[in-house]
């Protein structure tokens, strides 16, 4: 099994699973978007109010949404704030080379998923400052990415912990072209990646090597994960989790 070609979560396609109420719109670049809008910055050098007033135009065109607050200077650098969206709280760090988005430890997330929408875009030495085509090719990306992160904390009903590490569940396409979901589990110091094709129930497991287990073994293998990550053991709920953490509202599986 060779390493398989990415593709966006929420293809749509039949099955059993069903999303529950989440809804998202995608923003394409230069579209009329929801502003993103400026809190107080009367605590800030004038110089640099202008250079985020300046920058906001470019982020909004980029399509970076929802209301920007504490803002702070950084000597020599440039500037940073808080971004707070439908998808969580951000801090958004900015220059003329440089854009850089974490979400951090401060959102309610799976222990293994903490860093998983951060972003830097930076150019490199002599080239052209960084241009919003840049922007949203990292923000649209790390906002899916922190939506899955969200959505695997609310609907999973599994979480990380010293037994047992859950990564981030992706819809990907396997060699063979079927769409599946993807879901990488470490237990202990053995790494396994799990499965689930679109439009079936059943999950695949395979070893670091892309060796398949065997039937019994997906089986004990899903069971002490389930059991290890706080829900009751099986492999029904692991299938479930990758479902409902990656559909989108109305879609099924």
């Amino acid at each position: 099994m060779s390493a398989p070609a990415r593709v966006h979560a929420g293809v749509p396609a039949g099955g059993e699973f069903t999303a529950t109420a989440h809804s998202e719109s995608p923003v394409a670049l230069g579209a009329s978007a929801p502003l993103l809008s400026l809190g107080d910055m009367s605590e800030m050098d004038p110089i640099y109010q202008g250079v985020v007033r300046t920058r906001m135009g470019q982020l909004r065109e980029a399509g970076m949404t929802g209301h920007a607050t504490d803002f702070e200077t950084i000597d020599g650098w440039g500037v940073r704030f808080n971004l707070e969206n439908q998808d969580g709280t951000f801090k958004v760090s900015l220059n003329d080379d440089q854009v850089a988005i974490t979400r951090g430890e401060d959102n309610p997330l799976d222990p293994a998923h903490t860093w998983v929408a951060d972003a830097n875009i930076v150019t490199r030495y002599r080239d052209p400052a960084v241009t919003a085509e840049q922007i949203m090719e990292a923000y649209g990306p790390a906002m899916t990415r922190s939506r899955t992160a969200r959505r695997w904390t609310e609907r999973s009903g599994l979480r990380s912990n010293h037994k047992v590490r859950f990564g981030l569940p992706e819809l990907i396409e396997d060699e063979s072209g079927r769409k599946v979901g993807s879901l990488t589990i470490t237990l202990g110091d053995a790494e396994f990646t799990v499965l689930m094709p679109r439009g079936t129930d059943k999950p695949e497991v395979y070893l670091r090597t892309y060796r398949p287990l065997t039937p019994r073994m997906t089986a004990a293998l899903l069971e002490d994960a389930t059991e290890a990550g706080g829900g009751p053991a099986g492999t029904d709920m692991i299938g479930n989790a990758i479902a409902v953490t990656l559909l989108e509202e109305g879609e099924a599986w």
